[in-house]
């Protein structure tokens, strides 16, 4: 085995990294450009495919709506968390919009159901680069985050050889390998949570655990969910002072206040803000289900989820199994206090999975649990022993199995995404005012045209025909267009509105229909 010098480690981990993120982000660009400019082929687009050498990213999706918060509070100059509803002038009580799963209507006001505080951050990235600075941002955060566990690898006395495959299965072998292309919260508390960690474990004085603590305390902001760390750090840092100090009860005094130094004025800027101490996702209409339910919706969903989704135990599972195969209890209670700290926050993973409601059981409450990811690959290369051939084989086929799920979910993300472009492209092309949106698959396609000065509506309340009518009183001799997508059962009963509009065009691809309308005059 090559010995390395410590300076040499450290310029040989940074090189990884900024190779690794320049290889991810190019990476997808290349496919983003890619699948952007087949789609104007296909859609026999205005613009020639063959001249265009640009990029035109959006975000699509939960992030497609975060990227509209974004830009909702750039146009009221941040002074405003309420949402903007393009609805409005047809529906001005806020109707349509109760079964969107992006908005909720609360105190007559309209907010979006996803966290203020990550809209204000992630504005900033767009200032350089757009959509793509939001990109850009997030495998800068990814690179900070190997560099953290590089840090912590070394503070805990790792092999360096198992410091790098540690780096490069967090990089591409979980889920933070295809989230960089999205946008998403859990990147920014995953940069939050291994940074406290990082610091209280370099040096554990007083004001580090306090500092941690509060670091800790402002995941609450992005992700309610985390109180579950919230519980658990104090017992956390009573593992690591139990053998230092005499009484380390003072320092998880020191660490609970930390914790509620964040926590309270973000309870109360809630209050103030949403009108709930909790934030926006305590009016996220999630069915709740009793504990038995949960349970076999758990063990159901361990095998199978959806055809839209990988089977959670070969997507995360790789990692829980690394993390728990070489563990042994005898073993846990010669460890140093260092790594009795680290283990202690695994307990917040069964305590997601029994107390999350059943929407958080996707990936058996791993999608909660991102942030725990870098803790799960230290403690399993820390106790990784391979001293047998078994051993050897057993732990590179999960590995190798860990880093084909990452290729298998890459190529999954992109072919959504493709989906979701040429939806975007196709809806583009429509120029009518008045748009009438059949379900979610659609709506999540309209990423920043959500905006675009056009009524857009969501029809699950009214029927299509009580639509329509009030849409010709309000606006006589206005055309409509109708968008469904092919998943959202069975298709729209367009004959119900047959004595008021003719229809003036349809324009289609594999997911999504757009019916063009034109009001017959009497």
């Amino acid at each position: 085995m090559i010995k390395f010098q410590s300076l040499n480690e450290k310029k040989i981990v940074l090189l990884l990294i900024v190779f690794s993120t320049f290889f991810s982000f190019l990476i997808g660009i290349f496919q983003i450009h890619k699948i952007h400019k087949k789609n104007l082929i296909e859609l026999n687009s205005e613009i020639d495919p063959k001249t265009f050498y640009g990029f035109d990213f959006h975000f699509y999706g939960d992030a497609g709506f975060k990227w509209i918060q974004i830009q909702d509070l750039q146009s009221k100059n941040f002074k405003d968390i309420t949402c903007s509803y393009p609805g409005k002038e047809f529906d001005p009580n806020f109707v349509q919009t109760k079964k969107t799963g992006v908005i909720t209507i609360q105190n007559e006001s309209c907010y979006y159901l996803f966290p203020y505080a990550l809209s204000y951050i992630m504005y900033f990235p767009t200032i350089f680069w757009g959509q793509i600075g939001i990109m850009v941002f997030q495998h800068i955060l990814v690179g900070f985050i190997l560099y953290w566990m590089f840090q912590i690898g070394k503070i805990l006395k790792l092999d360096f050889w198992k410091i790098i495959l540690s780096l490069f299965l967090i990089r591409f072998g979980t889920s933070y390998g295809t989230s960089v292309f999205d946008l998403e919260e859990h990147i920014l508390t995953g940069f939050l949570f291994l940074f406290a960690i990082y610091r209280l474990l370099l040096k554990p004085n007083k004001l580090q655990i306090w500092m941690s603590g509060f670091c800790i305390g402002l995941l609450f902001l992005f992700r309610p969910e985390t109180c579950v760390n919230v519980l658990v750090y104090p017992l956390a840092i009573y593992n690591l002072s139990v053998d230092r100090i005499k009484n380390p009860m003072s320092q998880v005094k020191i660490a609970i206040f930390g914790i509620v130094s964040s926590i309270l004025p973000i309870l109360l800027l809630n209050q103030v803000l949403v009108h709930h101490p909790l934030g926006i996702k305590a009016f996220d209409p999630i069915h709740y289900v009793s504990f038995g339910e949960r349970i076999v919706g758990l063990i159901r969903n361990l095998f199978y989820y959806s055809p839209f989704y990988f089977n959670p135990l070969l997507f995360q599972m790789p990692i829980l199994v690394f993390a728990l195969f070489q563990f042994r209890f005898h073993q846990y209670q010669k460890e140093s206090s260092e790594i009795k700290f680290l283990y202690t926050f695994l307990w917040a993973l069964p305590i997601l999975i029994l107390v999350s409601p059943t929407s958080a059981t996707y990936y058996l409450g791993l999608r909660f649990a991102y942030f725990l990811y870098p803790i799960f690959v230290i403690l399993t290369f820390h106790t990784v022993h391979l001293d047998t051939l078994n051993k050897k084989i057993g732990f590179g086929l999960l590995y190798g199995w860990s880093i084909v799920t990452l290729i298998l979910s890459f190529n999954f993300s992109f072919l959504i995404y493709k989906g979701y472009d040429l939806n975007y492209t196709l809806l583009k092309q429509n120029k009518t005012e008045v748009v009438l949106v059949r379900d979610m698959g659609a709506l999540m396609s309209l990423s920043d045209l959500y905006l675009s000065g056009k009524n857009i509506l969501t029809f699950e309340e009214k029927s299509l025909i009580e639509m329509s009518q009030e849409i010709e009183k309000l606006n006589p001799d206005t055309e409509i267009s109708i968008i469904q997508s092919r998943y959202s059962g069975a298709p729209i009963q367009l004959g119900q509105i047959a004595k008021a509009y003719s229809l003036k065009s349809k324009i289609e691809n594999a997911s999504i229909s757009v019916y063009k309308y034109s009001s017959i005059k009497h």
